[in-house]
């Protein structure tokens, strides 16, 4: 337990966390997880235009603050199989951390309110490590008005830009040199084949 009761005082029943915040958290990090794990395609997916093909150095900070939100999710559904009748229906993150936010009762009022603050301290704890990896200050998706590269998908291309910078037909401040499709993350693009539509497209942003 990470709270613990100091100088004769003790953490009463009303003294816990908010579970509205909490759900609000738990729900803003399945978007976190997705845009981390879309970040992660790159490395294994192919770029699928002109016959280019490679991957992308992996990032292993992105890797870490995914695999944190895997750890939060599988560790407590964990308690809730072991202590409820819950079971899961599917064993994906972003299914766990719905699962967490629809039974946020069990752990908010908990008989002990330890509980309730180790799981919110746990929750805020890989929020606030996720977030900055999968959003870097100054750092935004763009989403192209072009369609996926690949004839079957019906997803458009999106790619990450570094508003900081100038953009121009020429010199794009991109922070990923890859367009990826919306739908399908393994769907990829050498980013410096769409320079003039990605420069339109934010210039009117």
């Amino acid at each position: 337990m990470s709270r613990r009761a100091t100088m004769g005082q003790s953490v009463t029943v009303d003294d816990r966390p908010n579970p509205l915040r909490l759900c609000e958290t738990l729900r803003g990090l399945k978007d976190c997880w997705h845009e981390l794990n879309l970040e992660l395609t790159r490395t294994s997916g192919k770029m699928s235009r002109g016959n280019v093909e490679g991957k992308v150095p992996l990032d292993l900070d992105v890797l870490d603050a995914k695999m944190g939100i895997d750890g939060l999710a599988l560790t407590y559904c964990q308690v809730l199989l072991d202590e409820t009748a819950w079971r899961p229906g599917s064993t994906d993150t972003p299914d766990l951390l719905e699962a967490l936010a629809m039974r946020i009762g069990h752990f908010t009022a908990n008989p002990d309110p330890l509980v309730a603050w180790d799981f919110s301290e746990d929750v805020d704890a890989v929020a606030r490590k996720s977030w900055p990896v999968a959003r870097p200050v100054g750092l935004a998706w763009i989403d192209l008005d072009i369609k996926c590269s690949e004839p079957e998908c019906a997803g458009k291309m999106r790619v990450r830009i570094n508003r900081d910078e100038p953009l121009d037909d020429h010199s794009l401040a991109l922070w990923r040199p890859i367009a990826v499709c919306s739908k399908d993350g393994g769907h990829q693009v050498d980013a410096k084949l769409l320079a003039r539509p990605i420069a339109r497209t934010v210039v009117a942003c």
